[in-house]
């Protein structure tokens, strides 16, 4: 009887460590879907936007983020800076944080745009970070950098 009661709970300890294995891997594969921007306020140094981003959750799991920083970065260097809402993104589901950002005029013409951040998801028993970067389509990044 002790071996059996002993397997049962082995087996119950990998079934619970496999699927936070898997859970883990799903939520680590999070994807932007899209991004989209407005400018709210323009100068001559700079202009400030509102952002929406949808986010997706592949995993089973209730993911909890805090406010996320993240850089809008072209051709390889720094060009603005901003910030995503907090948000909880509920399992198997998609959502639109919104956020703001402030983006330097640029003379020189920039050709590739990325936005590079991390999200960190707190889950209460653990926390993970997972890193992202999104490239914009050629219409896009028109819109995420101010030229002059």
């Amino acid at each position: 009887m002790e071996r059996r009661t002993l397997g049962i709970i082995i087996i119950c300890i990998l079934a619970v460590a496999i699927f936070g294995v898997i859970q883990y891997m799903l939520v680590t594969q999070e994807g932007t879907i899209t991004i989209e921007s407005n400018i709210r306020n323009k100068n001559e140094m700079s202009s400030d936007y509102d952002i929406k981003v949808w986010l997706e959750n592949p995993s089973l799991l209730v993911l909890s983020a805090g406010q996320t920083e993240f850089k809008v970065v072209g051709d390889g260097r720094t060009i603005g800076q901003g910030s995503l809402e907090a948000f909880t993104l509920n399992p198997l589901d998609e959502i639109a944080v919104l956020g703001t950002y402030t983006a330097k005029v640029s003379t020189q013409e920039i050709e590739s745009v990325q936005i590079v951040g991390t999200i960190r998801y707190d889950m209460g028993v653990a926390a993970i970070e997972v890193p992202f970067t999104y490239n914009p389509t050629d219409e896009q990044v028109m819109e995420f950098i101010p030229q002059n």
